[in-house]
């Protein structure tokens, strides 16, 4: 006769503590988790013109673009004023 599976945090049948559903949701790997930052970027990314984006400040990695292209930096301060 094979016991069934109990969850050791929420003791519900089915499922064990390492694929409970109620464990999974409220953790995050904080390990992984980067804070963005804006700022004004001009790289081969931009096509080599100023645009707003949201940046990871350690890689400078573009992770959205946030304004369309512009010509000038003083454009580019304009639009986000």
């Amino acid at each position: 006769m094979s016991k069934s599976r109990t969850c050791g945090y929420c003791f519900e049948p089915g499922h064990n503590r390492r694929t409970c559903p109620l464990l999974n949701k409220k953790t995050t790997n904080k390990k992984y988790e980067v804070k963005l930052n804006t700022a004004i970027v001009m790289s081969e990314h931009t096509n080599w013109k100023w645009q707003w984006c949201k940046i990871k400040p350690a890689t400078m990695q573009i992770v959205e673009h946030l304004s369309p292209e512009f010509k000038s930096f003083e454009d580019a301060k304009a639009w986000a004023a």
